[in-house]
């Protein structure tokens, strides 16, 4: 993602980021994100698509995967492969409860 591109952020609707630590010292995140709508999602999808492109060509052990349904988006780095399927189950429940969404409601 081009981080000087403001536009990204426009129709973000909060965010949760997640790390863990295994005991060789390697660690997984997993960032979620929800947007305003489901063409904010696609715009943010795009971009990181291509960063996660750059990042998986870099490294041959890189392991990074960006999904998204409708509105929510989740960025998955160095996550181990075998818990992927359990993870992403457990990520779309999260965002479908609304949990993900930190900003204020008015």
């Amino acid at each position: 993602m081009d981080s000087a591109d403001p536009a990204l952020g426009a129709g973000w609707g909060g965010d949760r980021l997640f790390a863990w630590n295994d005991p060789r010292g390697n660690v997984a995140i997993v960032w979620t994100a929800a947007w305003d709508s489901d063409e904010d999602a696609v715009e943010f999808e795009t971009a990181a698509i291509k960063a996660v492109e750059k990042y998986n060509r870099n490294s041959a052990d890189a392991n990074a995967q960006i999904l998204r349904r409708k509105t929510s988006t989740a960025l998955l780095l160095n996550c181990p492969k075998n818990l992927v399927p359990d993870l992403i189950d457990a990520i779309w429940k999260v965002l479908k409860s609304g949990r993900n969404n930190n900003s204020k409601k008015n």
